[in-house]
């Protein structure tokens, strides 16, 4: 993802298309159809990214709540009687 928006940046022109106006329109085509490929891989990655992200927020959730009933067991366990 990265080295797609550093390649746009030091390259401004990468993704200017044929124009729609020429008589061949196969080269605009082939430039559509690679920029979709792109957009549907980057698509794919951010996606997984996300998912791993998710269970990672999850196995996260799951550790805190562990640790504040150890924590609320503890402080039970050392409160003085009254």
């Amino acid at each position: 993802m990265f080295v797609f928006i550093a390649h746009r940046l030091s390259n401004p022109r990468a993704h200017v298309m044929p124009s729609p106006n020429s008589p061949d329109p196969a080269p605009r085509l082939t430039q559509l159809e690679e920029a979709i490929a792109h957009t549907d891989r980057t698509t794919e990655h951010l996606s997984a990214e996300i998912a791993s992200l998710n269970q990672r927020v999850q196995s996260l959730t799951k550790r805190l709540a562990a640790l504040e009933s150890s924590l609320n067991k503890l402080q039970d366990d050392t409160e003085p009687p009254q």
